[in-house]
């Protein structure tokens, strides 16, 4: 199915040499490794490589061990080796300490269970990266340093869902990809990145069988799946199999990975823009621009003028937050955001009563109760800052004024968007100046 729905289809290297049922599957397509449709990923030149260096990250006496260094006495043509860009090890050891840094980590991951976590529990999770010396970042090596084997079985799942999850995400991150999920003896303890599509094998099954079409599928040769991929049928069974949560599907933005853009040039473009209202759609569209450059980590492309009630009243900007990690998941969770609301303000003088009102009119418990005020200059911070406390004081959302300074500061900032990022601290000082 995934050679019928991608022009490529990778598989992690790790997952072929540690898993005799990953490689049997794989090598019955043999006939394909020419092509290159399929290909092997790691973090080595080639295959080779990749299997000596894995020797050296596990145990001796550990089943993965025994593989690699069976692999390597083999005398067998593996499928195409591709080299990654990114490390799993580096985006897990990433996460497994950003996350950590983030305020309620401990409950936010183990739930009711993070009563039952020995003391100094958070500390020892930190240092894990570090007592791994090396050897692999595995849910077994990991649990071991936690608590040498006394976790409790539901907080082991929990510990094992983590490192899972962000392994499979450094993929999705690298290559864009999306996944075959829902696998019927290989199913998912964990949830899967989803944001480029991930088709739902139970369903595309069924699908095809109430079409007529697996039979051929799973009796055709290697190559005669080629040319399947160009079978209209095929092709609209798999479309309707892909996972609807995708981003694409959820609005009408695009899914976006996190690269660094130069922003010096509309940054300049937006001093240029003078205040008033002859200028304030240039000021707006210019501004959502950076924004959704600077937190494409988190957010989807702004949507302006986007109409609520009936279209009787508009919101300048609505972002919709999809931030799984980072400071934008904790203010989703905490100021109930699953939308970001932006009002944009190309006002000469300070923003007041009215603007802010307008902004807090906007707020639902149902949309969201989070937003942000943009203008051009804040002369009495003082005061806008009093009147967002007074706002969250009364339980009625919180606002945050950001004026050109700030987003200059921002554009200039890492767009990772991880709790130890620079910018996670600027936006933090801006919900602790609303919130002291």
């Amino acid at each position: 199915m995934a050679i019928l729905a991608a022009n490529e289809v990778i598989i992690p290297a790790a997952s072929y040499f540690e898993s005799p049922m990953c490689a049997a599957i794989i090598d019955e397509l043999s006939p394909l490794f020419p092509t290159s449709v399929i290909r092997l990923v790691g973090g080595d030149a080639n295959a080779q490589d990749f299997i000596h260096s894995k020797l050296a990250t596990y145990d001796e006496t550990g089943p993965q061990h025994t593989a690699y260094l069976a692999a390597a006495e083999a005398d067998t043509v593996f499928p195409p080796f591709k080299l990654r860009a990114r490390s799993a090890t580096a985006d897990i050891t990433a996460a497994w300490l950003d996350r950590s840094a983030a305020p309620g980590f401990l409950v936010e991951q183990f739930g009711d269970n993070a009563s039952l976590l020995p003391k100094g529990f958070l500390d020892t999770w930190q240092n894990v990266p570090d007592a791994l010396g090396g050897r692999a970042f595995t849910p077994d090596y990991a649990a071991k340093h936690l608590a040498d084997g006394l976790l409790s079985r539901a907080i082991d799942s929990k510990v094992h869902a983590f490192i899972n999850h962000e392994y499979f995400r450094s993929f999705a991150n690298e290559y864009a990809a999306g996944f075959v999920s829902d696998l019927v003896i290989l199913p998912s303890q964990h949830s899967l990145d989803d944001r480029y599509g991930n088709i739902q094998f139970g369903r595309a099954r069924r699908e095809l069988h109430a079409t007529g079409l697996l039979e051929r599928i799973s009796t055709c040769s290697p190559e005669e799946l080629l040319i399947l991929r160009d079978d209209h049928d095929v092709a609209m069974v798999l479309l309707s199999s892909i996972l609807p949560s995708t981003q694409a599907s959820r609005t009408s933005g695009t899914p976006k990975l996190d690269v660094h853009v130069d922003l010096t040039s509309v940054v300049s473009a937006l001093k240029k823009i003078k205040g008033g209202q002859k200028t304030a759609t240039a000021y707006q569209r210019t501004v959502t621009e950076i924004l959704d450059q600077v937190f494409s980590h988190s957010l989807l492309s702004g949507e302006l003028e986007h109409e609520i009630n009936e279209g009787r009243k508009r919101i300048d900007v609505r972002w919709v937050n999809l931030a799984q990690d980072g400071i934008f998941r904790w203010i989703s969770q905490t100021f109930r955001a699953p939308i970001v609301l932006g009002e944009c303000k190309n006002y000469t003088h300070d923003v007041a009563n009215p603007e802010l009102d307008q902004l807090m009119g906007r707020f639902s418990p149902v949309r969201s109760e989070f937003g942000l005020l943009l203008c051009r200059k804040v002369t009495n911070r003082s005061l806008v800052i009093q009147r967002c406390r007074d706002t969250y004081q009364a339980q009625r959302g919180m606002m945050l004024v950001i004026d050109d300074s700030q987003v200059e500061k921002l554009a200039s900032m890492s767009h990772a968007g991880g709790w130890g990022e620079p910018q996670a601290d600027l936006l933090m000082s801006l919900i602790d100046e609303v919130m002291s």
